[in-house]
């Protein structure tokens, strides 16, 4: 899952436009490192791939709601917006989640960064803001990951974290 600083909201969109390319790809010829079907279904019920453009209402509705009920804080990246979380009130959410709900929040956290890694440029500007995310999403004891969904989901899933971290240059961790 995602760490309670300040997430860039480009990201979800970015993973859409990232879906969007794999929703018209054939899986036949995928690779272990590439998404597929599967993938696009783990996403977010906001980000809808079947759309022809992105909905920027979805996004800012739901990140306003918990803006407005002091769950999150809304925060100016320069050119884009952020949503940040009180530490306490993110170790509450995800307390609060049971085993089942964490495993599919894992997997659809997964599949949002490993969708939006098809903008390089964003992870390039962002890296600084993107690195405490990937380092929580991967967080947890491999064996575990792997008893929540299919090998192959999330294997590639991995691969993409692995491939982002080595783009920032934390390959090490």
């Amino acid at each position: 899952m995602f760490d309670s600083s300040i997430l860039p909201l480009q990201i979800f969109e970015e993973a859409w436009k990232g879906c969007r390319e794999i929703s018209q790809a054939n899986d036949k010829d995928r690779g272990i490192y590439d998404f597929s079907r599967d993938h696009v279904l783990q996403l977010p019920k906001l980000m809808v791939p079947d759309e022809d453009e992105w909905d920027h209402f979805r996004l800012t509705e739901a990140s306003s709601l918990l803006a407005s009920l002091s769950l999150a804080t809304r925060q100016d990246l320069n050119s884009c917006v952020g949503l940040s979380m009180h530490p306490l009130t993110h170790a509450w959410a995800k307390d609060r989640q049971d085993s089942k709900r964490q495993g599919v929040a894992w997997i659809s956290t997964g599949c949002v960064l490993g969708f939006s890694r098809s903008n390089t440029r964003m992870w390039q500007t962002q890296e600084r803001h993107l690195l405490p995310h990937v380092l929580s999403y991967l967080d947890l004891k491999v064996k575990k990951a792997f008893v929540l969904a299919s090998k192959t989901v999330i294997t590639s899933i991995l691969l993409k974290c692995g491939w982002a971290l080595l783009g920032m240059r934390q390959d090490t961790r």
